[in-house]
């Protein structure tokens, strides 16, 4: 959206004293992949959603100005903004703020003086953390998406999902802790009923970003993608570049 928190602010300020119409161009919230999670998280199939991860890696020995610090370079403003603003998606902020952040900026093989790695995690209202890992460094690509739950777990990639989940219809009995000590194991055996299956990305109500700008300056439909949810990102990733390899309490 821009380099700065403090620029952000400022722009929608001045769109706002314009009375003209900014749209954030967040096209990754538009991905099928994203879209196809968040419809199965929603579905309530994976229980209590309590760890998210999100990644982009790569090995790649990027020499061009988004390497350079001077020039707004660094992974945390490029890649950053999109997964960041996955993040709070899943959160529910700003409408559920986030509790604390925490983040490792690293240089692993670009040219340039910016990171080309970052760790960040946001912790949720609910307690939920969502990690996110951006690296140019990796020689092995990581899960695009991974989301555990009470009841079970999904991965995601560019075209299918593989979930493992308990089965809705046998809902296991309740446990209760055994005192004395167990003969051969450390929990008691049991079976239970899981679902385990691979499926195509393939969201049932799919956005399109460029219908939605049509519809929002055709049709004067709200717009997905809010000026204050943009504004979050930039206020989230500003807290990061200021405070690396530390927990911030917000």
């Amino acid at each position: 959206m821009t380099v700065t928190y403090a620029e952000a602010k400022r722009l929608k300020t001045d769109a706002a004293a314009a009375q003209g119409r900014l749209f954030i161009r967040q096209n990754r919230r538009f991905e099928l992949g994203f879209q196809h999670v968040r419809e199965i998280i929603a579905s309530g199939i994976l229980g209590e959603v309590y760890d998210i991860r999100l990644a982009r890696t790569s090995y790649q020995r990027r020499d061009d100005w988004q390497t350079l610090e001077r020039f707004g370079g660094g992974q945390l403003r490029n890649w950053g903004p999109h997964l960041i603003d996955h993040a709070l998606q899943f959160l529910g902020a700003p409408q559920r703020p986030i509790k604390s952040t925490w983040c490792s900026l690293k240089k692993i093989v670009a040219a340039g003086d910016a990171e080309d790695y970052l760790n960040v995690a946001l912790t949720g209202a609910n307690d939920c953390v969502v990690h996110i890992t951006i690296s140019g460094g990796s020689a092995l690509n990581l899960p695009v998406y991974y989301v555990a739950g009470t009841r079970g777990a999904l991965t995601c990639d560019d075209a299918t999902i593989t979930l493992r989940h308990l089965d809705p219809r046998r809902i296991p009995r309740a446990r209760k802790p055994i005192v004395k000590t167990p003969r051969l194991h450390t929990a008691t055996p049991e079976e239970l009923p899981w679902v385990e299956k691979t499926i195509p990305v393939a969201p049932q109500k799919p956005l399109d970003f460029w219908d939605e700008l049509y519809k929002a300056l055709r049709l004067g439909k709200a717009f997905p993608v809010t000026i204050d949810e943009a504004i979050e990102v930039m206020r989230i990733i500003s807290l990061l570049k200021r405070n690396p390899v530390r927990a911030y309490k917000l």
